[in-house]
């Protein structure tokens, strides 16, 4: 009868090890199929960046944006406050020229094709922002430089977006396509609609564009008038215009 007992009770105690172990690997799998799926947890009130956190709704906090990890699989979206140290600070040089994405300045755009990072309220840094979309407030002591900005990009240094739908105040304003105001000692756009007041004013493409300025630049044959000038509103609208 002891027997019995002592064989019955092994035989439970290696049912519940095994169904242990299942309950293991079945959790396990789970994990390694939500890794697989990528990334889509949500963050709130405060997030380190770069991290993989899908959706910020608060304060992403780092010294540098999401956009420094080149071959990052996943995208950030930010509700709220980014507070960068020093994202655009990599982007120094461009304090004197400008690089642009040319997906993004060119036609056939789409503002979900892939981007890395997006904030959705106010951009901040120490030495400078770099985020690939901004709809918002960009401010930095530096360079602010990315793809598109929605609003206002504000830079003691440089602001330099593919595209700019707002304003744009720095000491050197540049953009590929602009539809809004550009407020510095220089400003340059490829395309634009709209205003530039500054020392030196530059459009090659106007669509409907008042400079006023010390030099105003406007259109390829690079017609120079002082203080004021004008141009481009006869212009019909295309698609690489909007």
């Amino acid at each position: 009868m002891k027997n019995t007992t002592s064989k019955l009770g092994i035989v439970l105690l290696l049912m519940a090890l095994s169904l242990a172990v299942k309950g293991q690997d079945a959790a396990g799998s789970t994990t390694n199929d939500a890794s697989e799926r990528g990334p889509s947890k949500n963050r709130y009130v405060l997030a380190w960046q770069p991290g993989k956190a899908k959706n910020i709704y608060g304060i992403a906090l780092g010294f540098l944006g999401q956009d420094v990890v080149c071959n990052a699989p996943y995208h950030q979206k930010t509700f709220g406050v980014n507070a960068q140290l020093g994202g655009g600070l990599y982007h120094w040089k461009q304090l004197t020229r400008s690089e642009y994405n040319s997906r993004v300045a060119g036609p056939g755009y789409q503002e979900s094709a892939g981007f890395k990072s997006m904030t959705n309220g106010l951009q901040i840094s120490l030495f400078g922002t770099q985020t690939a979309v901004v709809h918002g407030i960009a401010a930095s002591f530096l360079v602010s430089t990315g793809e598109q900005v929605d609003g206002a990009a504000i830079n003691l240094g440089a602001s330099v977006y593919s595209r700019l739908n707002g304003i744009s105040v720095s000491f050197r304003n540049d953009s590929f396509r602009v539809r809004g105001l550009q407020l510095g000692v220089t400003n340059h756009a490829n395309r634009m609609r709209g205003i530039q007041l500054g020392i030196w004013n530059r459009t090659l493409e106007p669509n409907g564009v008042l400079q006023i300025g010390i030099f105003n630049n406007l259109g390829p044959e690079r017609r120079t008038w002082p203080l004021l000038n004008f141009g481009g509103f006869a212009k019909k609208n295309t698609s690489n215009d909007e």
